[in-house]
């Protein structure tokens, strides 16, 4: 997602002022947390000669929201950008802190769903078949079940309707808690797990329900809400990519924000807010099925909270280029995990993918 200066500014400026930011993504807050004090001393320096960024800046660092104080900050600096005052060098500053933060604070609508173009689009039946393979667990009456619902509900209300694709949600729990997926899903299967989550067994334990072994499989987050061209994307993509993201950028919208957006039961009603991560490694990844299986799919060593999905991108790696998609998907709030010994293969802040694709 293109930001610009003024939300680049004032978006590491919320991050860097409020408690709360951490909690989205410790690695990637930690490592953009020296790019929220730069970008603070830039946001500073215009707020001495120019009052209304000084009213934002003070709106944010000194209210008990910082959030609250993104709107009138990032309308001030927008301002104060068709002016002739900018500095090179703050500009400057202003650009590779862009390119180079993980996570900042973002308030505005939904970037628009992007309907492939005419010429990429292949004959129905020379697409790959998609099977959408979701792992789940939660209590009833939880967050996580509700955004499991609003996702399904956005993979139901796809533009293409129900064809070229098929959903098999994994239920992994010490006992079935879930049945009414049935009735939402293409399959719903129950996987005996004890213990904390084991989100790569529950994706293995779906993809062997593949109607073909030719079927391109789609790991998908139970939080993650997708817009309505989504499927139709990622199958002319894996068309001719083995192995991608389909996305650059992850919001992770706060509690109001889910709130709200389950429902309106649309992922393009309003104005939504949360935290941006920049390039993550997660959340939902496509490949050909031959490659899942090359790279023996998820490692089940990893337990609990994190880690997973960027062991399997880099794996994907080795074997072929992991491609990247220009679209911004959407995370709903839910419960914090509980970080146990898997967090400690998540802590660092890589580049696991750079391909960047149309």
């Amino acid at each position: 997602m293109r930001l610009g200066i003024a939300r680049t500014l004032a978006g590491c400026v919320v991050a860097g002022a409020d408690d709360g930011a951490e909690d989205y993504c410790p690695p990637y807050w930690r490592s953009s947390e020296p790019l929220f004090r730069r970008a603070h001393d830039v946001v500073a320096a215009v707020a001495a000669r120019y009052a209304p960024v000084a009213s934002g800046l003070a709106g944010v660092v000194s209210g008990g929201r910082p959030a609250a104080g993104y709107p009138p900050l990032v309308e001030a600096l927008e301002r104060y950008a068709r002016e002739p005052g900018w500095s090179r060098e703050h500009r400057d500053l202003a650009a590779s802190i862009e390119r180079s933060v993980r996570l900042l604070y973002f308030e505005g609508a939904p970037e628009p769903a992007v309907r492939p173009a005419p010429d990429r689009l292949a004959p129905a039946g020379a697409l790959p078949a998609l099977h959408v393979v979701i792992p789940f667990r939660a209590p009833r009456g939880s967050l996580r079940e509700r955004n499991l619902r609003a996702c399904l509900r956005s993979l139901a209300q796809q533009a293409s309707g129900s064809s070229g694709f098929y959903v098999t949600v994994v239920e992994s729990d010490d006992r079935p808690r879930h049945s009414w997926v049935g009735s939402w899903a293409d399959n719903y299967v129950f996987e005996p797990q004890s213990g904390p989550f084991n989100k790569s067994s529950s994706v293995n334990f779906g993809a062997r329900r593949s109607r073909s072994p030719r079927d391109v499989i789609c790991e998908l987050d139970a939080d993650m809400v997708v817009d309505p061209w989504f499927i139709t994307r990622v199958r002319v993509q894996a068309a001719v990519s083995p192995a991608f993201l389909p996305y650059e950028d992850v919001h992770c919208l706060d509690p109001e924000s889910s709130a709200r957006l389950v429902s309106e039961r649309t992922a393009g009603a309003g104005t939504v807010a949360g935290y941006l991560l920049r390039r993550p490694p997660g959340g939902c990844v496509v490949v050909t099925a031959e490659l899942f299986r090359a790279v023996d799919g998820f490692d089940t060593s990893f337990t609990g909270w994190g880690g997973e999905d960027r062991d399997f991108v880099d794996r994907l790696s080795a074997f072929s280029p992991v491609a990247r998609s220009a679209a911004t998907m959407i995370h709903l709030n839910h419960e914090r995990p509980s970080m146990n010994r898997a967090a400690q293969f998540a802590t660092g802040d890589r580049e696991a993918v750079t391909q960047e694709v149309g």
